[in-house]
This record gives structure tokens, sequence and C-alpha cells, in this order.
């Protein structure tokens, strides 16, 4: 549950590295959250450059 909390919280906040800000979670752990999500899902959640998640 707390993926799709930070999945919501970076749409609404337009970026990962203001969801940080806002959240006070670490980039790092909002990255894994999609990561997780998309493995979940199977589908690509981002659109955005990836950096470090393989």
């Amino acid at each position: 549950m707390e993926d799709i909390s930070n999945f919501v919280l970076i749409a609404r906040t337009g970026s990962l590295t203001r969801s940080a800000v806002v959240s006070g979670v670490p980039k790092a752990t909002l990255s894994h959250s999609i990561h997780r999500l998309e493995n979940l899902l199977e589908v690509e959640l981002s659109s955005g450059p990836r950096r470090g998640c393989t």
C-alpha cells in the first residue's frame, strides 16, 4: 500500500525530487517503490530516465 501512496504523491507533485522534499522520504526509496509497482503490475509507470534502477 505504501508503494501506491508513494506513486500518488509523485503523480501529484510532478517530480520525484519534489515528492522527496514534501514527504521527507529519500528519493531512492520513492524510486524503489515505483520500481516495485512496475514489476508487480508489469507496466511502466514513469516516462523519465532510469538512473540506477535495474
